[in-house]
């Protein structure tokens, strides 16, 4: 054991904060997603508790609140059960109810 080689090692001279803003949880009313892109509304539209359709409150930038049902995305819309379509880029905030 005394014929090993000593190995580099860096010193750590700053603070960690790896992961400090991913998280999981099962609460629902915790997966919400604010300033979203069509990558954001992907992500929410994978979840595994999304099969058809998922309640979501969509909060719009002019200050409007709504609740609709979501069912997917294109191009640059969200597309809701109501056979409504909203621009993303109109929508500051999306949170599944």
């Amino acid at each position: 054991m005394k014929d090993l080689p000593r190995v580099y090692q860096n010193e750590i001279d700053h603070k960690i904060n790896n992961d400090q803003e991913i998280f999981s949880s099962s609460d629902k009313n915790v997966s919400k997603i604010k300033n979203i892109s069509t990558r954001d509304v992907d992500l929410l539209l994978n979840n595994r508790n999304h099969i058809s359709k998922m309640k979501v409150k969509v909060y719009l930038k002019n200050g409007s609140v709504l609740d609709k049902y979501l069912i997917s995305r294109d191009n640059s819309y969200v597309i809701f059960m109501d056979n409504t379509k909203i621009l993303i880029k109109d929508i500051s905030e999306i949170k599944e109810v």
